[in-house]
C-alpha cells in the first residue's frame, strides 16, 4: 500500500509539472527559474531534513544518521549552487574535471572536499542494499518514499537532458527531496529501524 504522504507528494508535483506546461511560458519559467518559488521551496525542505538529521544524530549517534546529514548538507550546497562561487562550472560533471580551464590545483581541492560526502553515500547505499528488500515486503513506508524519490529524479533528469523541459525538472527535484524529508521522518519515528544502524 502506497503512504497518503507519498500520493500527496507525487499529487502536487503532478499539479506543478502540468502547471508548468500549461501556463504561458514566461509564467512557467518565473515559477521554475533559479531563485524562483520552486528552488526556494526545495532550498528550504533540504535545510529541514538537514535539521532532522542533525538532531536524530544529536540524540542517537550513528554513522548512518552522520552520513544521511552529509548528504543533506551536500544537497543544500547543491541547491543553493555553492560550487559556483569557486569553480567555473558544477563540479559534478566530467567535463569539469577533464577541462583545461580549471587548474589541476583546484581539481585536487574540489575531490578532496567531495570525498566525505562520496563515502557518505557509500555507506548509506551498502545499508540500503542490505535493509531494503526486507523492508519492502513488510512495505515500510520509507522504502516507498525512496522508490518513488528515485522515480521523481529519473524523470527530471531526462526531462532536463533529454526533453528540454526545465519546468518539469523542478518541480520532480523538490518532489524527491519532499519524499526524502519523509523518509527521513519515518526512520527517526521508528527509531529501532535496522537501517539507521551503523
Amino acid at each position: 500500500m502506497i503512504p497518503r504522504s507519498t500520493i500527496a507528494v507525487l499529487a502536487v508535483v503532478a499539479t506543478i509539472c502540468i502547471g508548468g506546461l500549461i501556463a504561458p511560458h514566461r509564467s512557467a519559467l518565473r515559477l521554475t527559474a533559479e531563485g524562483g518559488p520552486v528552488e526556494l521551496a526545495s532550498a528550504v525542505v533540504l535545510v529541514v531534513a538537514l535539521l532532522t538529521a542533525i538532531v536524530q544524530l544529536a540524540s542517537r549517534f550513528s554513522l548512518a544518521w552522520l552520513s544521511g546529514a552529509a548528504l543533506m548538507l551536500w544537497a543544500l550546497l547543491r541547491e543553493l549552487d555553492f560550487q559556483k562561487r569557486f569553480t567555473y562550472r558544477s563540479i559534478e560533471s566530467i567535463p569539469y574535471y577533464v577541462s583545461p580551464r580549471a587548474p589541476w590545483q583546484e581539481k585536487m581541492v574540489v575531490i578532496l572536499i567531495m570525498i566525505p560526502f562520496a563515502v557518505a553515500g557509500l555507506h548509506l547505499l551498502r545499508l540500503f542494499c542490505r535493509h531494503f528488500r526486507r523492508e519492502l515486503q513488510k512495505r515500510e513506508p520509507w522504502t516507498i518514499h525512496l522508490l518513488a524519490a528515485f522515480a521523481l529524479g529519473i524523470v527530471g533528469v531526462a526531462s532536463e537532458k533529454l526533453l528540454k523541459l526545465h519546468t518539469v525538472e523542478e518541480p520532480c527535484e523538490l518532489g524527491a527531496e519532499l519524499l526524502g524529508l519523509l523518509m527521513l521522518l519515518d526512520l527517526q519515528k521508528k527509531r529501532v529501524e535496522p537501517v539507521i544502524q551503523s
